[in-house]
């Protein structure tokens, strides 16, 4: 993979991936998604749009205040 530190060496995996919510909050999603893992990477754990976040619907509420912010998803269809 291409980055801006350079070529990264790895592998694709496919994998489900499992959103969970608060008790009473909601129900949870599982994605198919497609990874990338390089013993490389030194970098944080990143999310891509392509291929995980492109197959469900998702929003950011910022609430009035720091403790009231909520992550709200489910299955684009």
């Amino acid at each position: 993979m291409s980055t801006r530190l350079g070529t990264i060496f790895g592998e694709l995996h496919r994998v489900s991936i499992t959103l969970l919510t608060d008790p009473g909050q909601g129900d949870e999603l599982t994605v198919e998604s497609t990874t990338f893992v390089s013993e490389e990477w030194e970098g944080p754990v990143l999310l891509g749009y392509r291929g995980f976040l492109e197959r469900m619907r998702f929003t950011l509420d910022l609430g009035v205040t720091p403790g009231d912010r909520i992550f709200y998803f489910g299955l684009a269809e």
